[in-house]
């Protein structure tokens, strides 16, 4: 298996996620819509749930999300947050039919995620086309487990198993 990347530079708030419940949680996402998230990675902020605690500076808007489930590893390895968007209510930085892209502690550069303290383990996807987005945030430096970002391309589902029936509420992105 290919290593976990190392992060590139320091740690900034601007491009620091953090996952503490299905409503307290940060995403990265571009600064406007003229980018794909693809093209982006480089340039990509944190923004936070709207009822977010977290240090963003920016939220998303109220209904981008459209339902989501949380879960923790049984060993505390990490933490993560899976769910459906609504690909309509953030015009103004995502492009409705944009495939996606992925970020992780390499780009955009100082990205990390508050969980366990350290840079080197986390990856984001975010797939608008397909309504879904993940999260996941591991709790070691280097994790070639439960944070490997090869498995990218695949989407959500495969690089971060979870839940994206939501039948209870009427959504659902698998």
């Amino acid at each position: 298996m290919k290593p976990t990347p190392s992060p590139t530079g320091p740690d900034v708030d601007e491009t620091t996620i953090h996952i503490t419940s299905t409503t307290d949680f940060a995403l990265l996402a571009p600064r406007t819509n003229e980018l794909t998230i693809g093209n982006s990675e480089n340039e990509a902020v944190a923004f936070c749930h709207p009822g977010s605690t977290g240090v963003c500076t920016q939220t998303f808007p109220e209904g981008f999300v459209t339902a989501a489930a949380m879960e923790t590893a049984d060993d505390g390895s990490y933490i993560q947050i899976t769910g459906c968007i609504d690909n309509t209510q953030w015009t103004s930085n995502i492009q409705p039919g944009d495939e996606g892209g992925q970020n992780d502690v390499r780009y955009p550069q100082g990205a990390k995620c508050e969980f366990g303290g350290y840079a080197a383990s986390f990856i984001q996807l975010l797939e608008p086309a397909l309504g879904r987005f993940c999260i996941r945030c591991c709790k070691t430096e280097g994790d070639q487990e439960h944070c490997n970002s090869h498995n990218d391309r695949n989407g959500c589902e495969t690089a971060i198993p979870g839940t994206y029936s939501f039948p209870e509420n009427g959504v659902d992105c698998a």
